[in-house]
């Protein structure tokens, strides 16, 4: 999130909180005026600690996987109903919706998650891989549709994988994964 957004929810949370202190206070509601303050205070620092765990989390993951891909490029993501059986096969027992990171590079395209990304969701050589592409309906684990990835294989099955950038920003990743194949 940025700063400039960062701002506008802290003056839109202050308005609200203004206006239900103005609400309550003068008519000696002190609990409920004690609440809304406690809630505003306890909302947006549960919402900011969150935030910044989930980034600590894909630093980590990536912090992990650097030293064994050098060179490659990592990309925060979570598995969907695609990858359910293979986390199943690694023995995982949750099978979606599991924070991972997808990472790609010369040597072909990966998905790894776990807390230190020490589970390989799947290794997909070059050589195994038809096509790179961008997909509008790409199921997440929630059952939603968003623009993501789609990794089409030589068998023809299909990898759909929700990576977490911003929708407008998909095509680009689409063309970068695109050209980390070797030639």
């Amino acid at each position: 999130m940025t700063k400039r957004r960062w701002i506008v929810l802290i003056a839109i949370l202050l308005v609200l909180l203004v206006v239900g202190l103005t609400l309550t206070v003068p008519n000696g509601n002190y609990t409920a005026a004690a609440l809304l303050i406690v809630a505003f205070v306890v909302g947006p620092t549960v919402l900011i600690m969150t935030s910044q765990g989930i980034e600590r989390a894909n630093r980590r993951r990536v912090g992990a996987l650097e030293p064994t891909h050098p060179g490659w490029s990592f990309v925060p993501c979570v598995t969907g109903p695609t990858q359910e059986p293979l986390l199943k096969a690694a023995g995982e027992r949750t099978t979606t919706g599991v924070a991972a990171t997808l990472t790609y590079g010369p040597g072909g395209i990966e998905v790894w998650a776990g807390k230190s990304s020490d589970v390989k969701v799947f290794a997909y050589p070059w050589s195994d891989v038809t096509d790179v592409s961008t997909a509008a309906d790409i199921r997440t684990w929630q059952k939603r549709t968003v623009i993501g990835v789609r990794i089409t294989l030589a068998d023809d099955a299909s990898q759909d994988i929700a990576v977490l950038v911003k929708t407008p920003q998909v095509p680009a990743l689409t063309d970068s994964i695109r050209a980390a194949r070797p030639v």
